[in-house]
């Protein structure tokens, strides 16, 4: 009888350990928040950056995702004051002094383009091959950008140049990107200067109005992007563990569906690939 109970003693402390064994594991997962624009769907819970950015932080024990869904424009102002928030596909800014980044590109977005309705080509003369510096200079239609907009820095310099003496029919403003789109469906301005990549996540209705026009020949056709966070000891040690799965973001069937030219090696920088896309979502 004596042994039983020891038997059963030894039984229920094994069992106890394996419950606080267990629980430590999961206590161990750190969790990180993601920012999410609120308005873009590829980021709600059947999208496919949402189920993406799932199946990287799945591959990592550590780790576990929480999406943090902000505008775009408020969740960067936490990430530069090194705020506990971090975004997987941001561009690396010259200003940013609170912020850690992957080594490895997590992306290539396309360069900037005119977002503009077909309509208001035709009515303002336009014909193809379009001029872009033109279309910005001309004071007929009404156009717009977010203030802060990361596009690629030589890029970024060049369209402010060119804006700078523009101002009475170009509004740069900090808008959130879910903001300007709205306008843009309402018609409230005639065109964004925004990167095709983020407009194929935005649900236009009349997607085949909308041409897309890029802003300058001679730049390099894509701007880099990264996993960015605000700067913390937590995200120093989460940013050492993302760096080592970089690959498997890349061998994500969901992930190469869309940014199929992630591939570097593509040589028309996945302009097929983004073609298709656009193609797919027009509805």
């Amino acid at each position: 009888m004596y042994n039983a109970f020891v038997k059963a003693l030894v039984s229920i402390i094994f069992l106890i350990n394996l419950c606080s064994l267990a629980f430590a594991q999961t206590s161990k997962e750190v969790e990180i928040n993601i920012l999410a624009p609120q308005l873009v769907n590829s980021y709600k819970e059947d999208g496919v950056t949402y189920k993406t950015i799932s199946n990287f932080f799945g591959g990592m024990s550590d780790y576990r995702v929480k999406f943090q869904y902000l505008s775009y424009s408020d969740g960067w102002k936490l990430i530069k004051d090194g705020e506990d928030l971090c975004h997987f596909f941001a561009v690396l800014w010259p200003t940013d002094k609170n912020i850690l980044y992957s080594k490895h590109l997590t992306l290539r977005m396309r360069t900037p383009h005119i977002l503009i309705y077909k309509q208001s080509l035709i009515k303002n003369g336009y014909k193809y091959p379009y001029n872009a510096e033109k279309i910005l200079k001309d004071k007929d239609i009404f156009g717009a950008m977010i203030k802060s907009n990361r596009f690629d820095l030589p890029l970024y310099n060049w369209l402010i140049q060119l804006l700078s003496s523009e101002q009475e029919h170009v509004l740069i403003s900090d808008y959130s990107i879910e903001q300007l789109f709205h306008m843009l469906g309402k018609k409230r301005v005639d065109y964004l200067i925004i990167s095709p990549d983020t407009a194929i996540f935005i649900p236009l209705k009349k997607r085949k109005e909308i041409a897309f026009i890029p802003l300058k020949k001679e730049q390099k056709v894509f701007t880099e992007m990264r996993l960015i966070c605000g700067r913390s000891q937590k995200h120093e040690e989460f940013m050492r563990e993302a760096n080592k799965h970089a690959d498997t973001l890349y061998s994500d069937k969901d992930w190469l569906r869309i940014w199929g030219y992630v591939n570097f090696y593509l040589p028309d920088h996945g302009k097929k690939s983004l073609q298709e896309f656009v193609k797919s979502q027009v509805q």
